[in-house]
C-alpha cells in the first residue's frame, strides 16, 4: 500500500468515510467515558446495573444489583471506582483514536489504519471473556443490554475495509 498524500484526500472517498467512521468512534468513546461516571454518580439511571443490565445481572449474581449494593456498601464503592477507572481508559482510547484518525489515516498512512483496526479488534477477546460467565449462567445480555461502546464490533470492520480500499 502506498501513502496517499493529504492533498488528494476526499471526505466522500472510501478512505474519507473510513476516517469519518474512526473519528466518530473515537468521539463516541470520549463521550461515553465522560458520561458514564456522571450517570453512576447520579445513580438514578444505573442503580439497577452492576455489569450489563438488571435482567442478566440478576440472573448471574443471584439477586438484583440494587439489592446487592444496598446489602454490601463496599460493593457499591468497587462499582464506582471501577466505572471511573474504565471511563478514564475510554476517554484516553477515544482521544488516541481521534488523533490517529485525523493525523495518520487522513494523511493516507497505512500504519494508522492497521493501528486503529488492531486496537478495535483487540477488545474482542475482552468482551468474549466478560460475556462468558453470562453464557455459562444461561443468561446472555441482549443487544439493548450491552454497554454502548460495543458498537466497535460493527464500525471497526466497515471502517477497516473502506480504509484498506482507500489506501490501495
Amino acid at each position: 500500500m502506498t501513502a496517499q498524500p493529504l492533498t488528494d484526500f476526499r471526505w466522500l472517498s472510501p478512505l474519507g468515510i473510513s476516517v469519518v467512521l474512526f473519528l466518530l468512534l473515537g468521539a463516541f468513546h470520549i463521550l461515553i467515558g465522560i458520561l458514564t461516571p456522571v450517570f453512576v454518580r447520579a445513580d438514578r439511571i444505573t442503580s439497577n446495573i452492576l455489569l450489563t443490565s438488571t435482567r442478566p445481572d440478576t440472573a448471574l449474581l443471584g439477586a438484583s444489583p440494587e439489592d446487592l449494593i444496598a446489602k454490601d456498601r463496599p460493593l457499591g464503592l468497587v462499582r464506582v471506582v471501577t466505572v471511573n477507572w474504565l471511563a478514564g481508559y475510554m476517554i484516553g482510547f477515544g482521544i488516541l483514536q481521534v488523533m490517529v484518525s485525523w493525523v495518520g489515516l487522513r494523511a493516507g498512512q497505512s500504519w494508522a489504519l492497521w493501528s486503529l483496526t488492531a486496537a478495535g479488534f483487540a477488545m474482542v477477546p475482552a468482551i468474549w471473556m466478560s460475556l462468558r460467565p453470562f453464557a455459562q449462567a444461561g443468561t446472555m445480555p441482549g443487544l439493548g443490554e450491552m454497554p454502548p461502546f460495543i458498537t466497535f464490533l460493527v464500525v471497526v470492520p466497515i471502517a477497516a475495509v473502506l480504509g484498506w480500499i482507500g489506501l490501495r
